[in-house]
């Protein structure tokens, strides 16, 4: 089990803030930092499977799967979006959420 790095808490809600940036590309690299980090589990998974469901994600969809399989066991709430992603017709949406592995 890992523990929570109590300094990584700030940067981890700020990176959470992010997610919902009308640049995707700022959008995209705070899911990969969330991803990097792993920390904050409780509140990083959550926001990450929401931007998934976002309007405007898509073009980082795969990215963010990938990312989500980064917090392992923590992850598992996620599940219910990556079944419903696995049936997406959007073949970046499919890809990305067969990459996630719990």
């Amino acid at each position: 089990m890992t523990h929570p790095n109590p300094s990584t808490g700030g940067l981890v809600r700020v990176l959470i803030g992010q997610l919902q940036h009308q640049d995707p590309e700022v959008a995209a690299k705070a899911a990969q930092l969330l991803g990097l980090l792993a920390g904050e589990p409780r509140l990083a998974v959550p926001a990450l499977t929401n931007s998934l469901q976002s309007a405007g994600a898509r073009a980082c969809d795969a990215a963010r799967w990938t990312l989500l399989g980064k917090f392992g066991e923590q992850a598992r709430s996620a599940v219910p979006a990556l079944l419903h992603a696995l049936d997406d017709s959007d073949e970046s949406v499919a890809c990305g959420s067969h990459q996630m592995r719990l």
